[in-house]
This record gives C-alpha cells, sequence and structure tokens, in this order.
C-alpha cells in the first residue's frame, strides 16, 4: 500500500524553461536592487560554468558568496540570496499538471518535495503549494 509520494522540484514541480526564459531580465531588476553592474554579474556567471560546470549556479549560495567576494561588493550573501530566491519564486511556475495532480492525491496520501536545492528556495515552492 502507497503511503508517501515523493516530488522531485525541479522539472517536475517547476517549470524550470519558464523561469530560463526570464533570466536576463531577472538579473536586471536583481543587479538593479543590488546596485551592481549586470555585465560584471554575467560575466562572473559564464566564468563561474567555466570552472564549476554548466549548472545552474545561480541556485546556491556559494555562487552568491563567490560573486560578492571577487568583486569586493559590500553586500551580505544571505540578502543577495534572499532577494534572488525571492525573484525566481516570483517569476518561475509551477506545473499546472502538478497542481492538479497533488489535489487530487492530499486527501489519500502524505506528499513530499525532494531537491538539491537549498532549503530557502525550496520553502518557496511549498508555501504556494499549500
Amino acid at each position: 500500500m502507497i503511503k508517501l509520494i515523493i516530488f522531485d522540484s525541479n522539472n517536475t514541480i517547476e517549470d524550470y524553461d519558464s523561469y530560463e526564459m526570464k533570466r536576463p531580465s531577472i538579473m536586471e531588476e536583481l543587479c538593479d536592487k543590488l546596485n551592481v553592474s549586470s555585465k560584471v554579474l554575467t560575466s562572473h556567471f559564464i566564468n563561474f560554468r567555466k570552472i564549476f560546470g554548466n549548472k545552474p549556479w545561480d541556485y546556491y549560495p556559494i555562487f552568491w558568496k563567490d560573486f560578492i567576494k571577487q568583486h569586493k561588493y559590500a553586500l551580505d550573501t544571505k540578502e543577495v540570496y534572499k532577494l534572488y530566491s525571492d525573484l525566481y519564486a516570483k517569476n518561475i511556475l509551477l506545473y499546472e499538471d502538478f497542481l492538479n495532480i497533488i489535489s487530487q492525491l492530499h486527501n489519500h496520501y502524505k506528499l513530499a518535495i525532494i531537491a538539491n536545492g537549498y532549503y530557502e528556495r525550496i520553502e518557496k515552492d511549498k508555501v504556494r503549494l499549500v
């Protein structure tokens, strides 16, 4: 008997492509809020990927910590990551089919989300699903 159903976050719950299309404008908005150069951020992102691999590194606080340190910005990593994750959550779409599925399952099964993202970002998905 099934008692628990576990869902992965990225590209199961979240439509990552919906975010990717908006990434340039999201990063521009973030740069405006932080008063940093979008060209510097874009360059850092490209270089970071060359060194660490082709992941969406903006998901991870380590990317933002490195960005702040390398460019000597007087910014708090946690605050920058919160700003970023708020913009991410505001702009990524959840799959409509997923919302229909969980509305049918939630009365019959325990549901869980598993992800390799950071808690702060995943918590935003949970809030949107409740």
